[in-house]
């Protein structure tokens, strides 16, 4: 059978789940809150961080942000930790895998001696590794 719990202003819940379910919050980040130290109330009551784009404008989260770009989150992430702008990782297009293979083939390239190969692909064969080692 649950414990009854209490939140900060004495309220009395049948469980912890039926009083995070009050305050419309799940029980797991309750739980992580309180247990990285936060208070009861801040627990309840925080509903997350806000995000805010590059123009200003302000989402509930992250995720509704890349959404609103219609970006996947992940695409978003990788991009940033890429080094990419803000700006230019929500807004820029997703390259099809075929357009990036494409593109890494048809590129001239030289390696660090100043040899010139007409293709990535080409210099990295030449080097006996995988292009993708180059692509970072």
């Amino acid at each position: 059978m649950s414990k009854q719990c209490q939140d900060h202003l004495g309220n009395i819940f049948a469980s912890f789940s039926a009083m995070c379910k009050f305050y419309c919050q799940p029980r797991t980040r309750v739980q992580y809150r309180l247990d990285n130290g936060q208070s009861l109330e801040h627990a309840l009551l925080d509903k997350g961080y806000e995000c805010t784009d590059y123009a200003g404008n302000i989402f509930k989260s992250f995720n509704a942000m890349c959404h609103h770009y219609n970006k996947s989150p992940g695409c978003v992430r990788t991009r940033l930790q890429k080094g990419m702008p803000l700006k230019d990782a929500l807004e820029k297009e997703v390259e099809s895998k075929s357009e990036s293979a494409t593109k890494s083939r048809s590129i001239p390239c030289t390696d660090h001696k100043g040899n010139w190969y007409r293709s990535l692909s080409v210099m990295a064969r030449t080097y006996g590794v995988n292009k993708k080692n180059f692509l970072g």
